[in-house]
């Protein structure tokens, strides 16, 4: 017969020191309780049983502590063998029931927490259709605000978002080469913190002790001839979506975040023409942009994605199973300029030049709209032309004339977007336009 375990029996091993092998001690009250004794001196509890199929199992309880709150002293050793041996006669094999039942913990702590980021998301949007209306470019925030920070933040507990997670986040759109978008991020994330300390929803600001991002400086770039030519080969080469997006750009003098979420239903066509709706156009005036014949044959080289189609530059299908619009503008600034290069080396080879000579200064995507209007103002189209060409109001127009002027140029700026067309062919081709393009001088 095995005799029951006791504190001084226990005690008394402690004292003869750590044995030369693991063994178990048996229980005598506890049927399946044993003390295992580790040669490195350590002790645990563990309780020994047969399953419900006839395997012999083992379902570790703890390591031994003399006293409450270290381990599991000798009477809770036995109260947990004996709950196991209960689940084992009800059926239920205890050591499944020990990895329910963290499962169960587990489910209910991402619960618990989903349901204050859920929270968290909801005084989100209530805050951002509040205030949203105070901050420039308010619709632009709010697309970078969604992509950028919500995916990155939704399934946190909102007193859990550091300093350090916003600080990443503002940096990555930096990178991205979006400092005008961070910038606006930063100030709203900024306001929005400062209101859940109002509310008392966190104790410190998100923000607190984070400086604004730098303000990007102003910039006169124009792509010349020679880089044009580059950028026209080299987008041809990358193809879609990148590089068909890119020539959209400088063919349209568009907006990055415009062109690259443009859908299907904005196209007409048959007609030529793109329509840019209010709620996505920076000065918030919709705007009917002329397409050009160029234009014209790169968007009807896409094959439509989904069903019914919907962005017209697109990898593919998002997290939420739709087709997303292109995003990671820096990875496709990246290709463009590596391929624009390989075009300027091998320039460089046929003149028998030195490649390490071969260098093209960085430019942005912006750059593109200005060197469309560039070009534009290079053919002779005048200046409210181009402004009306490219959604810009710079202030050619004042006064009464700005208010009762509601001429939308139509015809003038098809005709513009059609010589600009011709102009960018001519650079990257080497050959004369066609000469019933219309050129526009003076």
């Amino acid at each position: 017969m095995v005799n029951a375990l006791t504190q001084i029996g226990i005690d008394a091993l402690v004292k003869q020191g750590p044995p030369d092998k693991r063994k178990e001690l048996s229980d005598g009250q506890t049927p399946g309780l044993r003390l295992v004794v580790h040669p490195t001196g350590a002790m645990s509890w563990a309780y020994r049983y047969k399953a419900i199929d006839g395997t012999q199992k083992k379902l570790t309880l703890g390591p031994y502590a003399k006293r409450k709150g270290a381990g599991l002293t000798l009477s809770e050793a036995r109260r947990k063998a004996q709950e196991a041996q209960r689940r084992r006669v009800e059926g239920i094999d205890p050591a499944n029931a020990k990895k329910i039942e963290r499962q169960r913990q587990a489910a209910a702590i991402a619960k618990a927490d989903l349901q204050e980021a859920d929270q968290f998301h909801q005084r989100f949007s209530e805050y951002m259709r509040r205030e949203a209306s105070q901050l420039r470019s308010a619709e632009s925030i709010r697309a970078v605000i969604e992509r950028r920070f919500f995916p990155k933040l939704r399934k946190r507990p909102v007193t859990e978002i550091k300093r350090k997670d916003i600080q990443n986040i503002i940096d990555r759109i930096m990178d991205d080469g979006e400092p005008s978008a961070a910038i606006q991020a930063f100030a709203f994330i900024r306001r929005f913190s400062n209101w859940l300390v109002e509310r008392g929803v966190i104790e410190v600001s998100f923000c607190n002790g984070m400086k604004p991002p730098a303000k990007p400086q102003s910039c006169d770039r124009v792509l010349s001839e020679q880089e044009l030519r580059w950028f026209w080969k080299a987008t041809g080469k990358i193809g879609y979506p990148e590089g068909t997006w890119a020539r959209v750009l400088v063919l349209t003098g568009a907006r990055r975040s415009e062109a690259s979420h443009m859908t299907f239903s904005e196209l007409d066509l048959e007609r030529a023409n793109w329509l840019l709706p209010k709620e996505r156009s920076k000065n918030k005036e919709a705007i009917t942009i002329p397409l050009s014949k160029l234009a014209m044959s790169e968007l009807q080289s896409i094959t439509p994605l989904g069903n019914p189609p919907s962005y017209v530059f697109s990898t593919g299908t998002g997290r939420d199973g739709k087709i997303a619009p292109i995003s990671g503008y820096s990875k496709f600034k990246s290709r463009i300029d590596a391929a624009m290069l390989e075009e300027a080396q091998k320039e460089a080879t046929e003149r028998d030049e030195k490649l390490d000579a071969v260098e093209i200064p960085n430019w942005t995507y912006h750059d593109l709209r200005r060197t469309c209007a560039s070009l534009m103002g290079e053919l002779g189209i005048p200046p409210h032309v181009v402004e009306a060409a490219l959604n810009h109001k710079t202030g050619q127009i004042q006064g009464l004339a700005k208010v009762y002027n509601r001429y939308e140029y139509l015809k003038e700026r098809t005709q513009a977007f059609e010589a600009l067309a011709a102009r960018i062919e001519e650079i990257a081709t080497g050959e004369a336009a066609p000469s019933n393009v219309v050129q526009l001088r003076g």
